[in-house]
């Protein structure tokens, strides 16, 4: 059995991805004081060795056991992965692209994915272990395509990036 399609519009599309200049990025930020120790709760203190009445121990995301916050034994980063997901998937089709003239489509896509910069950040604080309430409180949005996104921040920890790859189209 053959089976033959014919495809109209293509070029429509070629056109609404043309205008889009590259790759957009996204993410976010620990600024102030509480930048120093942010990743500690999430990566585990090299400094303690045995858990506290605060701490407990648990596993950071490169598999070690370390010692963890009670507050977020789980760490308060990776364990929203899922949410950061449906955040980006409900952003991107808030956006309705379908509706969008190809000239405004990038323009579109920033604006989506800064709501759901704006809408991480604040899961992201939510989760956050209960200090004196600096962390939370210095979690926020970078911004579309902002400088530190390509740059990294230097730490003993590792790679910062929390990478959602592609599978979540």
């Amino acid at each position: 059995m053959k089976v033959t399609m014919e495809f109209e519009g293509l070029e429509k599309l070629d056109r609404l991805f043309s205008n889009v200049g590259g790759p957009l990025w996204g993410g976010v930020k620990v600024v102030g004081k509480a930048a120093a120790y942010a990743l500690v709760w999430e990566w585990g203190s090299a400094r303690i060795t045995k858990p506290g009445p605060k701490t407990t121990w648990g596993t950071n995301p490169a598999g070690d056991t370390v010692v963890l916050t009670l507050t977020a034994p789980y760490g308060y980063i990776r364990v929203n992965k899922d949410q950061y997901l449906s955040i980006l998937r409900e952003e991107v089709k808030n956006a309705r692209l379908t509706r969008v003239k190809p000239e405004n489509f990038e323009n579109a896509l920033k604006d989506a994915l800064s709501r759901a910069e704006i809408r991480c950040s604040l899961l992201i604080s939510e989760t956050a272990p209960i200090d004196s309430g600096d962390l939370r409180m210095s979690i926020q949005p970078t911004g579309v395509n902002a400088p530190i996104l390509f740059t990294g921040t230097p730490n003993l920890f590792g790679p910062t990036e929390f990478d959602l790859g592609t599978g979540w189209i």
